[in-house]
């Protein structure tokens, strides 16, 4: 029973518990009920927004790059040596291991080997250079560029001629012109040459340095530098030995002769008459000189700076003209024409220099015959002692070194007539 009690004690207290609970709740009214949402509108989905494109920022376009221009390789160091002549007047630096040829001061010869030096087609094989020097007076003009072209239309090298154009400059603070030339051969090798004339006040010197085409960039280089480094100077006066033209010292050249000049010369009383010109080794020249008035007999040679003739005797077939055809070169070099007359009277005369276009009749041992034209005995009547001669012909006989060998023609008084005997 007591446990009953406490049951039904214990379930109305916590009925009593739950009253007061609902009580401080609000008792017995009737709970509000929650409003409902209102109904949410219909929302249209907005479209994707597009990405934005990413702004284009203008690219400056690159500068082209500018093209340097190709630097010149330095030249190959070349080992120089220097040449100076009192003799020469002249200084100018050379290639240590060339060979040269001094044998006649005003034209010297370098070579870079022995082959070229000697070769009568000057750089045909090898480098060679020409050194030819001497009176500005003897140019055509003092301008250094117009004196080359002259000199070298007058020369013909031959080929293409001039590259470019002259190129007018100093040498050691002296006038000067050089130029490139495009030439050729005799033998058809294509032969590039760099010329230059310098001229110093009285001396001038001209330079002419030649090679194969096909390796002119060896020797290009070579040639300049040597040209630019001529220094010019009077030539010591040097006393000459005898000769056949009376020795001494020879006298001044009247003037340089080109083949193919044709010039009128004069003598004094007891004078002497020189010219001069470049003669190459083999080379095959016509030299006629004529008097102007019938009773002026001249004598004519060929001589060296020294006086020394390479003719076996001088050319004189008393009145009439002098003529000398077909005479070689013996070796390059510098060559005087001297003209005299036998009584050293005075008078006039003319002269024609020519490059030959026939065959040589003369040796090329520096000191041949006459070298007068049709001597070969391939052209000659052989006829002996006693036979009876016709004019305008060629004869050719012999002696036994103990008789005289006679030999007569018939001749009209008041002819001139020219006889030339000369060794076969």
């Amino acid at each position: 029973m007591k446990s009953y009690r406490s049951q039904l004690f214990i379930s109305i207290i916590a009925v009593l518990v739950l009253a007061l609970a609902l009580a401080a709740c609000g008792g017995s009214e009737e709970p509000t009920p929650a409003p409902e949402p209102p109904p949410a509108e219909p929302t249209t989905p907005q479209k994707p927004t597009a990405e934005p494109k990413p702004t284009e920022v203008p690219t400056k376009e690159p500068k082209p790059t500018e093209e340097s221009e190709p630097t010149e390789e330095p030249a190959p160091a070349v080992d120089f040596k220097e040449f100076d002549s009192d003799e020469a007047g002249l200084k100018i630096e050379y290639p240590a291991g060339w060979v040269f040829d001094t044998t006649f001061p005003e034209f010297l010869v370098f070579a870079s080997s022995q082959e070229a030096l000697e070769s009568s087609e000057p750089g045909e094989t090898d480098g060679v250079v020409l050194l030819m020097h001497g009176a500005t007076a003897d140019f055509p003009t003092d301008d250094p560029a117009a004196t080359l072209e002259e000199f070298i239309t007058e020369f013909d090298f031959g080929g293409k001629g001039i590259r470019g154009e002259i190129k007018a400059t100093t040498i050691n603070g002296n006038p000067a012109a050089t130029a490139i030339v495009d030439g050729e051969s005799d033998n058809g090798t294509l032969v590039t040459t760099y010329v230059a004339i310098v001229i110093d006040g009285d001396w001038a010197a001209v330079f002419t340095g030649g090679a194969p085409a096909d390796v002119e960039d060896d020797y290009l280089y070579i040639f300049e530098a040597m040209a630019n480094s001529i220094e010019l100077r009077e030539p010591a006066m040097v006393e000459k030995p005898d000769g056949p033209t009376g020795g001494g010292i020879l006298p001044a050249s009247e003037g340089f002769l080109l083949y193919g000049d044709s010039i009128d010369g004069h003598l004094e009383e007891n004078s002497q008459g020189v010219w001069d010109f470049i003669g190459l080794g083999g080379e095959v020249i016509d030299l006629v000189v004529s008097p102007a008035t019938d009773d002026l007999d001249l004598i004519v040679n060929i001589v060296d700076e020294n006086g020394q003739s390479f003719l076996e005797s001088p050319l004189d077939e008393s009145f009439g003209t002098e003529s000398l055809n077909g005479f070689e070169i013996p070796t390059s070099a510098t060559y005087f024409i001297t003209i005299e007359s036998l009584d050293g009277s005075a008078g006039d005369y003319s002269l024609t220099l020519t490059e030959s276009n026939g065959t040589a009749t003369t040796g090329n041992s520096g000191n041949s015959g006459s070298g007068n034209s049709n001597t070969g005995s391939e052209e000659a009547i052989i006829v002996e002692s006693g036979a009876a001669l016709t004019l305008s012909q060629i004869y050719a006989s012999s002696v036994d070194g103990t008789t005289d060998t006679t030999l007569t023609f018939t001749g009209v008084a008041g002819e001139f007539a020219d006889i030339s005997v000369s060794p076969l």
